[in-house]
């Protein structure tokens, strides 16, 4: 996700299909968003070899085999998800 220029103000949706099996890494948060839902922004690497793709990850992710994940409690937190009316996206506001 992300201009491809770096000089719009409004990103497109870039979406990369990954071929083949791959090793991966992300970190992410879990937040509320002004509605009370739960809104996951994750990053992700995924690689094999030589060849990594790294980027926001949006779309399904089909795991093949084994997927481990590791969550972490945030106690007394009022961070909440706000859309910005600048450029739409919910962002994290503490």
């Amino acid at each position: 996700m992300g201009p491809e220029d770096c000089t719009a103000s409004k990103p497109r949706k870039m979406v990369t299909k990954l071929l083949g099996t791959s090793e991966a890494v992300g970190i992410g948060t879990l937040f509320i968003n002004e509605e009370g839902l739960p809104k996951l922004h994750m990053h992700s690497a995924f690689g094999r070899n030589q060849d990594t793709v790294t980027g926001c990850t949006r779309e399904g992710v089909t795991i093949w085999h084994i997927g481990e994940v590791v969550i972490f409690e945030l106690l007394n937190s009022t961070a909440c998800r706000k859309v910005d009316p600048g450029t739409g996206f919910e962002l994290l506001k503490l």
